[in-house]
């Protein structure tokens, strides 16, 4: 190989290798730690490593691998943005160069540069390399296990008429890479056992022996993590959060993996169909086009049926350890010509235009990726000195206090939370006694990560019906509220009812259920048993409630419960010609914890966008199991967005 070929590889090689790390490094400590790096976190603080393994491994869905190096490495370390970021972006960065290997040697060098400049600059690659999570070295290990897997099975190099012949070597990097896959991420065991398999069709007399030695060590060494694996699969899986796959769904991860960019995704492809189309005449097509092709669509095909028919697994993140053959099979039919100037201009071109995508076009170190806790943190401590933490009640909706609490740590600073879940229903009742008893002038709510009930701010806006300032961030919010103020705050009442059961009363058959057995206020209130599913309630045209259709309708109620073992529930309905066009029940043993007292039940809606004037709104309580309870002050407030 001449010396000048040589040094335009290392060149051009050594180039892409301080972009991609450039685009990884630059910012990457600096935007807010993501609910799962949190989760991590919080799942590795434990006395013992024993204590991480029961209670921080085998409730997640992932493998111990990523969870057991950050606590060695956070108790070496630290737990800074910067310092729990660092390995995975250096992991990020060497899967450039094992991409870069696998392609120079499954094609030739030319392919490799583009390849590697391909990944090195892509949105994909570069976003799961900042973030700590087991996605960059899943991708790191699933490339090394490709790269040891190809000098074990095809020591000969065609490209280069170079023959690796220290077998020991490629073997122990095979075992290695393929055991940290099965250790880091369930989709890269996946696509590892699929390498595996792949490797029984190319076995011969020279490499059977050392292939199957190396399977059965792979094997044994995953039994200390088997029971780990049959914990997690015993849960399921996050079906519970993660929905089924549209059918689309392939589509939309192609356009994403490409930037999401028009330019770039006919860019690539065009280059892959005019290489195909001007070299078919010397292109011969190898296996490694097949494989390519195969490495990349059934790991797809396996997450998409098991995420319909089993459970939802399937997110893009997923796809990344087997993107790359996307990458290699699009500059796979480009021949050695990597000395040509054309080739040069063209690899800068392709390089530069995926840059200026990812930047500039996607604006992707000023775009938040995931819901943010440091902003959430800054801005409540901002408030605090503004306006005295000591006249402030504070409430958040996160998966765990330490989630937020880890900036405050880092700020030095303390702040207290009235509560950190109100992502049920059971939590929206404590939310509303919060804020029934705060004494403060101001309230701030702040949610990350989990949909927050509209009634959620309906409840407070009821207290504190002033917004003084609002961040709103990707998946997160934070608010501050203040007790009116002035006549400018008070909130506009589009339509208004209060039914106590007093002066007016049910009439017909409805007559029948007004009790005097117990009252909220007055002597009167509605006693519903087995005789009785729907209560008498309000019912009003759209016309009437808002003129423009548009606004929130509050609901609340009062009930009492003999037994608090009920399905009933407070329900707020729109109808049209007689058909339900949007219904909304809250069930009342969510706000009534205790029986033989009398608890407020409220509900909030917005008045939806397909009602039309003549449509009415139903409010009344549902009775679906013809319990006994009895229900008062029955009303409805709607509010002007």
């Amino acid at each position: 190989m001449a010396r000048s070929t040589k040094n335009t590889e290392a060149f051009f090689l050594l180039f892409i290798l301080i972009i991609g790390a450039l685009l990884r490094f630059y910012n990457y400590y600096d935007w807010s730690l993501s609910n799962d790096e949190l989760s991590a976190l919080t799942r590795i603080n434990f006395p013992s490593f024993n204590e991480m393994i029961d209670k921080g491994v085998k409730v997640d869905y992932h493998p111990a691998g990523v969870q057991v190096f950050l606590y060695y490495w956070v108790k070496l370390f630290g737990e800074s943005e910067m310092s729990v970021r660092f390995p995975f972006v250096i992991a990020g960065i060497l899967s450039i160069l094992f991409a870069y290997l696998i392609a120079e040697r499954w094609f030739n060098r030319t392919v490799g540069i583009f390849v590697a400049m391909t990944i090195a600059t892509l949105q994909f690659p570069i976003m799961y390399s900042q973030i700590a999570r087991p996605y960059s070295l899943g991708l790191l290990f699933s490339l090394s296990a490709v790269y040891f897997w190809s000098l074990l099975l095809f020591p000969s190099n065609p490209n280069r008429s170079k023959k690796v012949t220290d077998s020991r070597t490629n073997m122990m990097g095979f075992i290695v890479s393929v055991s940290a896959c099965m250790y880091t991420h369930y989709f890269a065991f996946m696509f590892a056992g699929i390498i595996c398999l792949t490797g029984l069709l190319f076995l011969n007399k020279n490499n059977l022996r050392i292939y199957l030695i190396s399977g059965i060590i792979i094997t044994i060494q995953y039994i200390p993590h088997f029971g780990i694996t049959m914990k997690q699969l015993s849960y399921g899986g996050v079906g519970e959060w993660l929905g089924k796959p549209t059918a689309d769904f392939f589509r939309h991860f192609m356009e994403y993996g490409l930037n999401s960019s028009d330019v770039v995704f006919y860019m690539l492809w065009a280059i892959c169909i005019l290489s195909f189309v001007i070299f078919r005449q010397t292109l011969e097509l190898t296996k490694f086009h097949f494989i390519c092709i195969f490495w990349f669509v059934i790991p797809y095909f396996i997450g998409y049926y098991y995420s319909v028919h089993i459970n939802p697994v399937l997110q893009y993140s997923t796809l990344l350890f087997s993107f790359p053959f996307l990458i290699i099979f699009l500059f796979s039919f480009i021949p050695d010509v990597l000395d040509d100037i054309k080739t040069m201009i063209l690899v800068a071109l392709v390089g530069g235009t995926i840059f200026i995508s990812t930047v500039f076009g996607n604006s992707f170190y000023t775009t938040q990726h995931f819901g943010v806790f440091k902003e959430l943190a800054q801005q409540t401590i901002k408030w605090d000195d503004q306006y005295g933490e000591q006249n402030i009640t504070r409430a958040i909706n996160v998966f765990h206090p330490n989630y937020i609490q880890y900036y405050f740590r880092k700020f030095g600073k303390k702040a207290d939370f009235a509560t950190y879940r109100v992502n049920e229903p059971q939590h929206v009742a404590q939310l509303k006694i919060i804020v029934d008893t705060a004494k403060t002038q101001y309230f701030i709510y702040a949610w990350s990560n989990i949909n927050t009930d509209p009634v959620v701010y309906e409840i407070i806006k009821n207290k504190f019906p002033t917004v003084v300032e609002q961040d709103t961030f990707f998946n997160s919010a934070i608010t501050l509220f203040s007790r009116k103020t002035n006549a400018d705050a008070e909130r506009k009442t589009t339509f208004e009812m209060n039914y106590d059961f007093e002066e007016i009363k049910p009439t017909g058959k409805d007559s029948l259920l007004v009790s005097t057995d117990f009252a909220h206020s007055g002597n009167n209130a509605i006693k519903l048993d087995k005789n009785t599913e729907y209560s008498p309630g309000i019912t009003e045209k759209m016309e009437k409630i808002s003129p423009n259709g548009i606004g929130n309708a509050d609901a609340s109620v009062w009930i009492y419960l003999p037994d608090t073992a009920t399905t009933a529930a407070l329900v707020i309905s729109f109808e049209s010609s007689g058909k339900t066009i949007d219904w909304y029940a809250v069930p009342l043993k969510d706000f009534v914890r205790s029986p033989n007292k009398w608890m407020q039940v409220v509900g909030s809606r917005k008045l939806p966008k397909a009602a039309t004037k003549d449509d009415i709104m139903k409010v009344y309580i549902w009775n679906q199991d013809k319990n006994t309870l009895y229900f008062d002050d029955l009303s409805v407030k709607v509010f002007a967005e």
